[in-house]
């Protein structure tokens, strides 16, 4: 099993106290929910970030949408892309983006949109 730390998302060693490349304190965190999921977003595994998108968008964290935007916009993953597009779809259906992203944007995108946006 792979173990990183859940602030730099660094490889660490199962039971280290602290992250190696950061120093965060591993036996707690004490972030929101929310706050762990916008930090998801950078996560090095790609589910872990789809996941996080989807939660955020499913919880409404109005928070994550810069980050949402950036990923529905720039990210080169298109499965990342329409999972970031469908949480700020979610969140903000009136973003321009979003409206953007529906007409114009990839096709995974748009389809996800579709799902969200009437």
């Amino acid at each position: 099993m792979t173990w990183f730390c859940p602030s730099c998302f660094e490889e660490v060693a199962a039971g280290a106290e602290r992250c190696p490349a950061c120093g965060t304190r591993l036996d707690r965190d004490e972030r929101s929910y929310e706050d762990k999921l916008v930090a998801a977003l950078s996560h090095p595994v790609r589910d872990r970030r789809i996941v996080a998108a989807e939660l955020l968008g499913r919880i409404g964290a109005r928070r994550a949408v810069p980050r949402l935007a950036e990923l529905a916009e720039g990210e080169e993953d298109p499965y990342l892309q329409a999972a970031a597009a469908r949480a700020l779809a979610r969140i903000g259906p009136r973003h321009p983006l979003v409206r953007r992203l529906a007409s114009a944007g990839p096709v995974l995108a748009r389809a996800a949109l579709r799902e969200v946006v009437p």
